[in-house]
């Protein structure tokens, strides 16, 4: 039965897959280095588009406005997925918002306008669990809070989050999607991560530090014992 109705919605399922990688696609951090600063974000700091490496070259706000934009992707293309089933019931509704999220993370992660590449897709992720699941996103953010401040790598706080998404979301009892789900971005995410968790292993991580800079401005600054690298 649940195949008969798959069967039967699969221009649906298709549109919802291509409206989510397009938004999910949109390079933010990209974007806003090109046209506000006249620079390719890529060819500083870490090289990735996403927001930690946004607050390492450009600073706290830059840094906060791809975060908002990355989360907003996720949220959209989850919000666009509810439209297209519209208000319906059944497996086909719960699966098509929970597809549409997940493209956006594959656009962000291989973005259409980079070249297939893009971020590791925390940001977006997070966006689409809010969505999806507002009380696992809270306990997913929680993890990754404590992480952060406990040990300063932001890479330790995306990867235990990760971790702890799918586990969150089977403990509080979500759908069968959506636990595929989970377990598919914790996937991904941890993958995405391959060089971090290198640099983990040979101890050139650099650390998240929050200060203020010394024209009063509030900055995000990453540093390892090795200085810049």
């Amino acid at each position: 039965m649940d195949l008969l109705a798959y069967w039967g919605a699969i221009p649906t399922i298709i549109l919802a897959l291509l409206m989510g990688y397009l938004v999910g696609g949109i390079p933010s951090g990209f974007a806003l280095g090109r046209i506000v600063y006249g620079m390719d974000i890529r060819e500083h700091g870490s090289g990735n588009i996403g927001f930690t490496n946004v607050f390492r070259v450009l600073g706290f706000t830059p840094g906060m406005l791809v975060l908002a934009a990355d989360i907003t992707k996720g949220w959209v293309a989850v919000g666009l997925g509810v439209l297209m089933v519209n208000g319906a019931e059944g497996v086909v509704a719960q699966t098509v918002p929970v597809l549409a999220g997940a493209a956006a993370i594959v656009g962000h992660s291989f973005s259409y306008a980079l070249k297939f590449k893009g971020g590791k897709g925390v940001a977006t992720a997070a966006g689409v669990i809010l969505a999806l699941m507002p009380f696992v996103a809270l306990i997913v953010t929680a993890v990754w809070a404590v992480l952060l401040l406990g040990s300063r790598y932001m890479s330790v706080a995306s990867i235990g989050a990760a971790f702890s998404f799918p586990i969150a979301a089977f403990l509080t009892e979500r759908s069968g999607p959506e636990i595929v789900f989970s377990v598919l971005v914790s996937l991904l995410v941890v993958l995405r991560h391959y060089s971090n968790v290198k640099r983990l292993i040979e101890r050139t991580e650099p650390k998240f530090e929050f200060k203020r800079s010394e024209d009063g401005s509030d900055k995000s600054r990453m540093h390892s014992e090795d200085a810049s690298r």
